[in-house]
């Protein structure tokens, strides 16, 4: 099952108002616990290669968290 729609998270909403951050005022942060899964999800599972994120390449840097 998949939520639908939610506004951020407490923890995005931190990491994204953090200048400290690499995420700091990065406009697509989520996570799977909030923000546009229903809207970007193209087919199930939930995982990048089914959203409309797919053909944004990924830096060096969240690759290697993703792929962790």
């Amino acid at each position: 099952m998949l939520s639908a729609d939610i506004s951020l998270c407490n923890a995005c909403r931190t990491e994204k108002n953090e200048p400290k951050n690499r995420r700091y005022k990065y406009p697509f942060i989520n996570c799977t616990n909030c923000e546009p899964r229903y809207t970007i999800i193209k087919k199930l599972p939930y995982d990048r290669d089914f959203t409309s994120m797919q053909k944004f390449e990924m830096c060096e840097a969240c690759a290697m968290e993703y792929f962790m």
